[in-house]
């Protein structure tokens, strides 16, 4: 059924369906040197610093960064998407579920992934003690 400016009213009522497959292909069409890197901390301003400084080495090199970030790792799990991050960065001190046992779930998911742990906490009192000298 067209309407007067000629368009394709069936179509247009299944453009946001048809928008999502396109994406879809688009994100299974990455560069080679395309990597993607979950990044899962409790604190929000580590995850943001992270996606910051790996966004940042976009415009450096040929490796692009697509940088994914949660701040609660139930949230993280349950949206996992299987054969999908090339790394996954995880704090080691998070509520709920900490980097140790993420990762165990992980990888009973998706044996692929590489895991580095990580954890501000030792830092942070270091740079604490520092200051305090």
């Amino acid at each position: 059924m067209r309407s007067f400016s000629g368009e394709d009213k069936h179509l247009r009522n299944h453009s946001p369906t048809l928008h999502n497959e396109q994406k879809q292909q688009q994100e299974q069409k990455l560069s080679p040197y395309t990597k993607r890197v979950l990044i899962v901390d409790d604190d929000p301003d580590i995850t943001f610093t992270f996606r910051k400084a790996l966004e940042g080495e976009n415009q450096k090199g040929k490796i692009i960064f697509q940088v994914f970030t949660y701040n609660d790792s139930l949230s993280a799990l349950a949206e996992f998407k299987i054969d999908f991050y090339d790394l996954l960065l995880l704090d080691v001190n998070m509520p709920k579920l900490n980097g140790f046992e993420f990762s165990e779930k992980i990888l009973e998911l998706d044996l692929n992934v590489r895991v580095c742990y990580i954890s501000l906490e030792n830092l942070l009192r270091s740079l604490s003690t520092i200051i305090q000298s």
